[in-house]
């Protein structure tokens, strides 16, 4: 790694009371701007420090301690090279801990840096998130597999959940992490499959309630008339309504739009959620509207002559991977913030954020007669399950409308309908 830069210091205000110092290892990632220190097996006295390292002195025992140091430093840096990205954990883990020992805490770190390396921040959070709260339910102490079965798991869930410490969807986003690492353990041979937890003969990962978060066609009506009182607020409501006219864009996706993507009346993107998770990646064709078109002009800056430009003016491609990361989630925590002030401005009696633009197009475009399979396309899902998931269902006097025609046999139009209507919503 060109970035990182190794030496030994004196550690002045650290002496014994034969007056020796502490020799601590320093690191500095220049690509960062980090700086780490690190124990080292050496304790000298500042002159012999200075005698056998800085100034390099001939005697005897000054040319045998700087070779012993400079040994060390050897097998630090053979340790980092083994290394993708320079991690302080993986590190002590690596160079201090079990020597390289595949542990929990080794393939948490992976997984960690492995995500990080794709620009896949938000998953690697993720990940970060279940070590250091797991390690804080085993009293701030690192777990091990061993530690780990259905019963402990039993245990935790009951733990947390009556205690009030994780909802049930938390706890599904703590412990799916732990889960794919009991995978992976097993599948390098580090652990036997005997020793997986999870499943049908263990502990099942809850899932909670799905709350289907979409609006009615006439509430988007609603929202869509309200007058903003600021342009955040304008902002955000564009943003809201863009994702819902182009086929319920996710708010990253629609801001890594690049000059290369638009064409005249339409433009094309590979949604990032699932691009490193699916087999057939496919790039889906969207096309503009003259509200849509106004928005990618007003918010952003289309020029063909800088195809590698992002439209709008959130993101440049200068930005680090970690840059972009935090730019976005800033823009979605200040669109979300603006909106739900929106929203407050009418009588919908719920907490709307951005992503319910993407379950209301979902479900009103089902509701006003578009296939299922169409939808599903739409959306870049796999499966039609999960595009079942976006569907909140129908209102309750269309349910009224239904129990009423059922009976009516001769009405061949009507049979027609509902026959339609099911074909639409089945799952083959």
């Amino acid at each position: 790694m060109n970035s990182i830069t190794l030496n030994l210091e004196l550690n002045k205000s650290h002496k014994n009371k034969r007056g020796l110092h502490s020799i601590r290892l320093f690191i500095y990632n220049s690509f960062t701007k980090e700086r780490y220190y690190f124990r080292t097996p050496f304790k000298l006295s500042k002159a012999d420090f200075e005698n056998s390292w800085i100034k390099n002195k001939s005697a005897a025992k000054h040319r045998n301690m700087n070779l012993e140091m400079s040994k060390f430093l050897d097998k630090v840096d053979n340790c980092i090279l083994k290394m993708k990205n320079f991690d302080k954990d993986e590190f002590k883990e690596l160079f201090y801990g079990s020597g390289g020992k595949k542990n929990l805490k080794y393939y948490y770190n992976k997984k960690i840096n492995d995500f990080k390396d794709i620009g896949s921040y938000g998953t690697a959070q993720t990940y970060l998130n279940s070590q250091k709260f797991l390690k804080k339910y085993n009293n701030d102490k690192e777990l091990d597999f061993n530690q780990i079965n259905s019963k402990w798991l039993f245990k935790f869930d009951k733990y947390c959940t009556e205690n009030g410490l994780l909802s049930v969807s938390s706890l599904g986003i703590y412990l799916r992490p732990l889960r794919t690492i009991f995978n992976l353990a097993i599948h390098e041979g580090v652990i036997p499959k005997e020793k997986y937890p999870f499943g049908r003969f263990g502990y099942t990962i809850p899932q909670a309630e799905n709350k289907k978060k979409a609006l009615t066609k006439s509430q988007v009506q609603q929202l869509f008339d309200i007058r903003p009182k600021s342009t955040a607020q304008k902002m955000a409501k564009d943003f809201w309504f863009f994702s819902y006219l182009t086929n319920g864009l996710n708010l990253k996706d629609i801001i890594m739009i690049k000059n290369r993507d638009l064409k005249d009346d339409y433009f094309l993107y590979e949604r990032k959620k699932t691009q490193y998770n699916v087999k057939k990646r496919f790039t889906s064709k969207i096309y503009l509207t003259d509200f849509t078109k106004s928005v990618l002009n007003q918010y952003g800056n289309p020029d063909p002559n800088k195809p590698d430009d992002f439209v709008f003016n959130i993101l440049n491609r200068n930005m680090s991977n970690e840059e972009q990361y935090k730019k976005k989630k800033d823009f979605n925590r200040r669109i979300n913030r603006h909106f739900s002030k929106l929203v407050e401005m009418s009588d919908i009696d719920e907490k709307v954020s951005f992503y319910w633009a993407r379950h209301s197009f979902a479900t009103i475009s089902i509701l006003n007669g578009v296939r299922l399979e169409a939808v599903s396309k739409k959306l870049n899902h796999t499966s039609l399950e999960t595009t079942m998931l976006y569907f909140k269902g129908f209102e309750e006097e269309t349910y009224q409308k239904i129990n009423s025609k059922i009976l009516e046999f001769s009405n061949q139009e009507d049979d027609d309908k509902l026959s339609n209507l099911q074909s639409s919503l089945s799952i083959k």
